[in-house]
């Protein structure tokens, strides 16, 4: 799901990321608590993994990415006949993608508590999309300066600076070979 983060940005794919993290811990255990009298031997278990983030993202991927290559292909000359035009052919780029969450939803776990945490990811992802809480997809995490962070190294860079100067003015970096006197 790069391409989603390339699309939005690293602050606001983190933010994303958070807030899909702290719905999904609340919500799942409720949905799960509310079906699990109508399942058979009551079978209910919270499934391990980022299941949920990833049906969120899934939701995002479809509405953020194209979801089609169209190719024209030239009329034939029995099309060219019959006066038709050209033909129109669409390649879907998503379809193994969206396979292969059906099937983890579906296949990888028992299933209701898999295809649960998916249906939940995916509507939260939704909410996110269609901002039913306008302030909950406006948040963003707090910019910070990753200087401020780091701790500081008891070498500043003018001493490095001078340091690389005068390895390169005695010739370390640059002979290849040795002078032999």
């Amino acid at each position: 799901m790069g391409s989603v983060e390339r699309v939005w940005g690293s602050r606001k794919f983190l933010s994303f990321i958070l807030v899909v993290f702290a719905s999904v811990e609340l919500s799942v255990p409720l949905m799960l608590s509310l079906v699990k009298p109508m399942l058979p031997y009551g079978r209910a278990y919270l499934p391990t993994g980022p299941r949920a983030l990833i049906f969120a993202l899934l939701v995002q991927y479809y509405h953020e990415i194209p979801r089609t290559r169209e190719y024209m292909e030239r009329p034939s000359p029995v099309q060219r006949q019959r006066n038709q035009s050209s033909i129109k052919l669409s390649r879907f780029k998503k379809v193994a993608l969206f396979l292969m969450a059906v099937k983890m939803a579906l296949l990888s776990d028992p299933f209701p508590s898999a295809a649960i945490t998916g249906v939940v990811g995916g509507l939260i992802g939704y909410v996110w999309r269609i901002r039913l809480f306008p302030r909950l997809s406006d948040w963003r995490i707090p910019p910070f300066d990753i200087k401020n962070v780091l701790p500081r190294t008891t070498q500043d860079g003018a001493a490095r600076r001078a340091r690389r100067r005068r390895k390169r003015s005695s010739g370390r970096y640059f002979r290849r070979h040795p002078v032999r006197r």
